[in-house]
């Protein structure tokens, strides 16, 4: 949560590209993501509890965030047009991980940060971005989510747990802050 698939045609998937989409979504993901958090937590914006708890999921985004790139052959209007880059961008996003309103920011972003990079070939670019949420099952990284997992090497990623843990961390953090 998120993955991200992206399949696309028209542009030559180097590994030098694979790592700038790679690394431009996670960190963007990264960002976004992790100042909705907080704020579906319910605290403040601006409060000592909302930037601790941004700090948390911001850490552990980028162990959660899968990303891979495809060739893909594309048919627009009906027809594959080789003179233009083609690209569809699926987010998927545990299911109540994100609230309706925020859904369409995260939309937004990605293509913020997608646009550019597939413009810069200098073809015309068709952009498909969507953002679905979904149940989702994925093992996470021991060394982010130890207190998550607890001692199970492989746990269902569910919204609640999440939320749960999010918050158990920012009330740790808090906690250590004060003593």
């Amino acid at each position: 949560m998120p993955c991200v698939e992206i399949k696309i045609s028209g542009i030559e998937l180097t590994e030098e590209f694979h790592t700038l989409v790679e690394s431009s979504l996670t960190s963007a993901l990264q960002e976004e993501i992790s100042h909705v958090f907080p704020i579906e937590l319910g605290f403040t914006e601006g409060s000592k509890e909302f930037e601790v708890c941004r700090q948390i999921a911001h850490n552990i985004m980028p162990g959660w965030t899968w990303i891979t790139l495809e060739e893909a052959r594309w048919a627009v209007r009906g027809r594959v047009d080789s003179d233009a880059v083609t690209a569809r961008v699926h987010v998927l996003l545990l299911a109540n991980a994100v609230y309706t309103p925020y859904r369409q920011e995260v939309a937004q972003k990605v293509k913020e940060v997608i646009l550019p990079i597939l413009k810069s070939s200098g073809k015309p670019v068709h952009l498909f971005v969507d953002v679905i949420e979904g149940e989702v099952d994925m093992t996470l990284p021991k060394d982010l989510f130890e207190p998550y997992l607890r001692d199970a090497s492989d746990k269902l990623l569910t919204p609640g747990g999440v939320v749960q843990f999010i918050m158990a961390e920012t009330m740790k953090a808090l906690e250590n802050e004060r003593v």
